[in-house]
């Protein structure tokens, strides 16, 4: 399981995060917000900032692949 390390940039946390909860096998067929309590508890962090931290680096990711057309703006 991959562990946050101290003294790691805030940016490699998120990217972390974002890779334990959707990327390890082992947490498949766990509910998404049972995934979200078990990475919270793993990651020393509360649920609201890993909640925050998966939708930003979501959103960075639909950029990269899909350009400006992968953010949703309802206007």
């Amino acid at each position: 399981m991959g562990k946050i390390k101290p003294g790691k940039s805030l940016k490699y946390e998120k990217y972390l995060t974002v890779k334990i909860l959707y990327m390890e096998p082992e947490r498949k067929g766990i509910k998404f917000t049972q995934r979200i309590e078990a990475v919270a508890d793993d990651v020393k962090c509360h649920e609201t900032t890993l909640r925050k931290w998966n939708n930003e680096m979501l959103n960075k990711l639909a950029i990269k692949l899909f350009g400006v057309d992968g953010l949703k703006l309802d206007v």
